[in-house]
């Protein structure tokens, strides 16, 4: 793998490009200038036309009323093959390194040339890489010269998937049971597989809807398969016109697979997800990697996970995927709600101008650690833990990630939500364990040494807050909320919750957190809400936090000093500002407030 790239011309090793910085100028995408990190290739095959190097822009869906561009690639910087880095961590400025096997002396080696593919010719070159895949004995190569491939399989060739009860489905590339084998490019800027499969073509020319997901490679069953040095572009998938959970074209996608491998791989313009990797039959796909790749603009997540166990998802990035003006499903990362992945660490990850969410998790299993990255830009949430009952549980750990850069900007200008947010509001990091009835599981989550920055309701009617805390009547376990630093303007809250009826069983610990802050006020024409609202708990603990005010009061009466900070049992004053609705038992000390 080629060494990780940092020009030199930037000011910080974190820095982000800002919303001021973003040129909006309609769903279009910049054009690479002369210190380009190596994707002309890649936005020559996404686009429509034959835009050439210096034309003015390069249209990606006319129906978009404003994606922002790549500008973001300013910094952190992609290297050749390699995505920026939140290098502010001394854990993620080690490259990871994934061995990805040549040709040079390599009997099963199988270049796709020799079985018919010809790269830049526009011609359907999908049965000529499937010969090379199926001529490839374990131990071997699948090996596609720079270049661009188009996969068009046509409607005739859909295979039926009576294993699944399922009438009509479409692959592209397949491996199917297949063990230690690699498919590997020239580059992820340089080989291009070009899919030019229409889902809505296929839909109409056949008697049934098609009912399951597919991908430009198919991997099913096996062990031990590794795809990188690849670039990946639907030509008939994305649009910002299609209804939310329509899509089902990915990039990659996976059933069932042990030790599945993607490196180097960039994927762009999927109506699903860039890379989806999830069970057979129920069987998880054991020790997934994600690797160094760039999962861009896909319309519900750049990276999908589903009933993974030991899953790594490291050093990747993750840039604006879903549709501007619809937050319904636009993650950078998600896990899948209905299929928990089991025992998952995602660190040293970029999400970044992602529609809705940067890092989510819908379900949760085991042992899932959250450290090390930064989300920016986010619509509605930076990081988002949730399960129904049974679906979330083990310990989650948030550690030492950065999210920033959210703000009524962000998410009415570049994402177009609207001035409701979604109904949800704004959130640095949330977490939700949905639990309506009783579970067996009882989730340990715990955001620790986090920074959330760059954040401001300003004079927006969005709900901001640093914090989400939600619960059910019948959710259980425990969250802490430690040594957190939040650097903000304007909040609404610094922990919001939501009411619901009946009580609740969670414990919630806020211990040691730093709020800098503006100003506290409520959205235009709504009630002040609690500073800190823990509803529904059993038990709530809010000892030695520091919260400072730089800018001045909302209102005259904005804290009641001696009401809040003193201890002991919720009275009045401390329900109005601190519960919202009263715990079981709390405790409230040491903490400080500075106007």
């Amino acid at each position: 793998m080629p060494p990780l790239v940092i020009r030199a011309h930037l000011a910080s090793t974190f820095a982000i490009a800002t919303v001021t910085s973003l040129a909006l100028v309609g769903c279009v995408e910049d054009v690479p200038g002369p210190a380009d990190d190596g994707l002309a290739d890649l936005d020559e095959a996404a686009t429509s036309g034959a835009a050439q190097p210096g034309a003015a822009a390069r249209i990606v869906d006319a129906a978009c009323p404003s994606l922002p561009p790549i500008a973001s690639r300013t910094a952190p910087v992609r290297g050749t093959s390699t995505p920026g880095l939140p290098l502010a961590y001394p854990a993620c400025q080690t490259p990871v390194t994934i061995r990805l096997r040549s040709c040079a002396g390599n009997a099963a080696c199988r270049d796709v040339r020799a079985f018919g593919a010809t790269a830049n010719d526009d011609v359907d070159d999908t049965a000529a890489i499937q010969r090379a895949i199926d001529a490839t004995p374990a131990g071997g190569v699948v090996y596609l010269p720079a270049g661009r491939y188009v996969i068009n399989q046509d409607v005739a060739a859909v295979h039926l998937r009576a294993d699944r009860g399922i009438a009509q489905a479409r692959y592209g590339l397949q491996l199917r049971d297949r063990s230690d084998l690699h498919v590997v490019g020239d580059g992820d800027d340089r080989t291009i597989l070009e899919d030019h499969f229409s889902q809505d073509a296929f839909d109409a020319a056949s008697p049934h809807d098609l009912a399951v997901f597919v991908g430009t490679i198919f991997v099913s069953g096996g062990a031990d398969v590794t795809i990188g040095r690849l670039g990946l572009v639907s030509k008939g998938g994305f649009t910002c016109t299609m209804a939310p959970y329509t899509g089902k074209l990915n990039g990659i996608l996976t059933e069932g697979t042990a030790r599945l491998t993607v490196t180097e791989v960039a994927a762009r313009h999927y109506n699903r997800a860039g890379v989806s990797i999830t069970d057979a039959a129920g069987v998880r796909a054991l020790g997934p990697k994600v690797a160094n790749s760039l999962l861009q603009q896909n319309r519900v997540a750049g990276l999908l996970l589903g009933h993974t166990a030991g899953a790594l998802v490291v050093q990747n990035r993750f840039y604006n995927n879903g549709r501007h003006g619809n937050g319904e499903t636009a993650y950078g990362l998600a896990g899948s709600a209905g299929e928990p992945p089991l025992d998952t660490t995602v660190r040293c990850n970029l999400a970044d101008y992602n529609v809705r969410k940067g890092l989510d998790f819908h379900a949760a299993l085991g042992q899932t650690v959250i450290v090390n990255n930064a989300s920016i830009g986010s619509g509605v949430a930076g990081i988002f833990v949730s399960g129904f009952a049974d679906k979330l549980g083990g310990t989650i750990t948030i550690d030492q990630n950065r999210v920033a850069t959210m703000s009524p900007a962000v998410t009415n200008t570049i994402h177009g939500l609207g001035a409701s947010g979604t109904g949800a509001g704004v959130v640095g990091i949330w977490t939700y364990p949905k639990f309506t009835a009783t579970s067996t599981t009882s989730p340990t989550i715990v955001i620790k040494n986090n920074t959330i920055e760059d954040f401001t309701a300003g004079t927006g009617t969005l709900s901001f807050a640093p914090f989400q805390l939600r619960s059910e009547a019948n959710s259980t376990g425990s969250t802490t909320v430690w040594n957190n630093v939040v650097r903000a303007g304007v909040i609404r809250q610094f922990i919001m919750t939501n009411t619901p009826t009946g009580g609740g069983g969670q414990t919630f610990h806020v211990r040691g957190n730093t709020l800098a802050y503006d100003r506290w006020a409520p959205p235009a024409g709504v009630a002040a809400q609690p500073f800190v609202a823990l509803s529904k708990a059993s038990s709530v603990t809010v000892v030695g936090n520091t919260f400072t005010q730089t800018g001045a009061p909302a209102t005259a009466d904005q804290w009641d000093d001696a009401a809040i900070q003193r201890s002991g049992a919720c009275g009045l004053e401390l329900t109005q500002k601190i519960y919202g609705t009263a715990p079981t038992t709390c405790v409230v000390s040491g903490n400080r407030w500075v106007r």
